[in-house]
């Protein structure tokens, strides 16, 4: 099993929050931006029931999603990863063994150009990353029903050689103080 003495988890630091206004600006005043854009806006506000917001506070919703939308993707370019001083990596615990190093799936060629494009995207998001390290599974692309497509790992090397665990995470104590805010 990870040495449980290697895992360090460090506190989240949670600033107070600037209190939300009683009386919100109008939604049609908040100067749209490259994210929030006035057609996302819309298309947010327009999925509220009619009956069930009042004008005002429709008006504050718009506000609170101006002022934290960059906690919103709408495109995976958009989409973030979490801060590795918070969220250390998770080693898995294996038997020991070889690295592996598997032939490569060959790519047909009439896909080999949206493959490549596929893995540069994964890539500048963040979902790739370069590395150095003695394995190498293989991947391959399926196509969704949607008609895009979507690459596959093959791990089984890798899950014949974990080791088993059915117990949860590790629990961590909540430092941070919750903050309520009120109306």
């Amino acid at each position: 099993m990870p040495n449980p003495s290697a895992q360090k988890f460090n506190p989240v630091r949670i600033e107070t929050p600037p209190p939300l206004p009683i009386y919100p600006p109008s939604r049609d005043t908040l100067v749209p931006t490259t994210r929030l854009t006035t057609e996302r806006l819309n298309s947010i506000l327009a999925r509220i029931p009619s009956d069930f917001l009042s004008s005002s506070e429709i008006d504050l919703t718009a506000f609170v999603l101006h002022r934290r939308q960059d906690a919103i993707a709408f495109t995976d370019n958009e989409r973030g990863t979490l801060k590795q001083e918070y969220f250390p990596d998770y080693e898995i615990p294996v038997i020991e063994h070889t690295p592996w190093i598997r032939p490569p799936i060959r790519v047909p060629k009439a896909i080999e150009s949206d493959v490549r494009s596929l893995i540069r995207t994964h890539c500048a998001t963040g979902r790739y990353e370069d590395s150095c390290a003695s394995y190498r599974s293989r991947v391959f692309p399926v196509l969704k029903k949607s008609g895009a497509l979507r690459l596959v790992h093959d791990l089984q090397d890798l899950n014949a050689v974990t080791i088993r665990d059915s117990a949860l995470p590790p629990l961590m104590r909540p430092t941070a103080r919750w903050y309520r805010i009120r109306p």
